[in-house]
């Protein structure tokens, strides 16, 4: 296995992954427009992972090092704009 393929061992948490935002996401903003909102999310990853797993729809994965590489590059390009640019963005300093 790579050593940037740890996700490969996680494939089938990573299903789970929306549901578990969905139910904290909304415990921690105590709003009740967000918990019905976060609510519809969480009730349809759970309705896809069923119908999903119930008609066998689940692919093989094989992850690849250089798509790993790329998204990690990818997200701290990202995070290193929006931190520099944070101020013009959402008007206050990070």
């Amino acid at each position: 296995m790579h050593a940037f393929c740890a996700h490969s061992r996680l494939r089938k948490e990573k299903r789970f992954m929306p549901g578990i935002n969905c139910l904290f996401v909304p415990i921690a903003n105590g709003d009740a427009k967000a918990t019905l909102l976060f609510g519809a999310f969480l009730a349809y990853a759970v309705i896809d992972i069923i119908s999903a797993t119930g008609r066998h729809a689940v692919k093989q994965f094989q992850p690849v090092t250089t798509q790993d590489v790329v998204a990690i590059v990818a997200g701290i390009l990202l995070a290193s704009l929006v931190m520099t640019f944070h101020r013009q963005l959402f008007g206050e300093k990070p």
